[in-house]
């Protein structure tokens, strides 16, 4: 009994029908699990030849490109048109780590830290441990920030962010008013 074999002819370009070389190229037979792994040419184009019938699972993956995967069925020579799109690059974060203390250098704990970019307007809120410690991981940019606790006068001001920093906060205790009734 002679078994059919056929060709699976596979294109790889980007959203533009630009041609990616150099792509890897995975497909599998489901029944099986025989895996057939190529690159594509500098054409973007690659061929598989003497597959036997059957549904395969196939993935496509090139740096700097989101990869892409499904299944296909073949049941003749087959044509496989793949289309990827670059990956979205990823916004760099930078830590800013705060330290919140009284006027006599004393931890503060439970301080409430706003944060605010600038230009974006998107705000941060955390709040300082019990060593009066926190940390924000913010993308470059320019933020206003509002450090406050009951019993204590704000702290406002801005900083810049272009790389890992700290920035330390003192917080000034409100005086407390005593009334005094008079007979």
């Amino acid at each position: 009994m002679e078994t059919t074999e056929y060709a699976l002819d596979i294109s790889v370009s980007d959203t533009e029908q630009n041609a990616l070389s150099d792509a890897n190229v995975s497909i599998s037979n489901i029944d099986t699990d025989k895996t057939y792994t190529i690159t594509t040419d500098s054409s973007g184009t690659c061929k598989i030849s003497n597959l036997p019938p059957g549904e395969y699972q196939y993935n496509v993956e090139k740096k700097g490109y989101d990869s892409d995967d499904g299944t296909i069925d073949v049941q003749e020579d087959s044509y496989l048109n793949i289309r990827l799109k670059k990956e979205k690059p990823k916004i760099k974060e930078y830590s800013l780590e705060i330290n919140i203390n009284d006027e006599n250098g004393d931890e503060l704990s439970d301080v409430n830290v706003i944060i605010t970019n600038v230009y974006t307007d998107k705000s941060y809120n955390h709040t300082s441990d019990s060593s009066g410690f926190c940390k924000i991981n913010l993308p470059i940019g320019k933020y206003n920030y509002k450090v406050q606790k009951n019993g204590y006068y704000s702290n406002d001001g801005t900083k810049d962010v272009n790389e890992d920093s700290n920035l330390n906060i003192k917080l000034k205790k409100k005086l407390q008013s005593h009334h005094l009734k008079m007979n």
